[in-house]
């Protein structure tokens, strides 16, 4: 780690090339900051943007298992009417059958 002394000290004079590596480091560090304050927002959405995704999918989901659901009955309700109409259409034979 990099210790910034005093200008005026006689213990430490920085070189030229010190010195701008040092405002160099101050300016990555700050670029670095603001990148990772500027991805920070944008995963925020990303993440916001994911979970309204998932919470959809989860939503057609359901939607599908209740029509797959409902497909099932209306099934079962037409096999029961096509039972009915064929007991129907065989009375309706053995009666004009009888008649005769």
């Amino acid at each position: 780690m990099l210790i910034w002394a005093d200008w005026g000290s006689s213990v430490f004079h920085p070189s030229r090339q010190t010195v701008v590596a040092r405002c160099l480091m101050v300016v990555i560090l700050w670029l670095t900051v603001l990148l990772i304050k500027n991805y920070s927002k944008l995963f925020r959405r990303l993440k916001k943007s994911l979970s309204d995704a998932f919470a959809k999918f989860d939503a057609l989901t359901k939607l599908y298992e209740q029509l797959k659901s409902d497909n099932q009955a209306l099934s079962d309700e037409n096999k029961q009417l096509k039972q009915l109409l064929h007991e129907q259409i065989n009375q309706d034979k053995s009666n004009n059958h009888t008649a005769k």
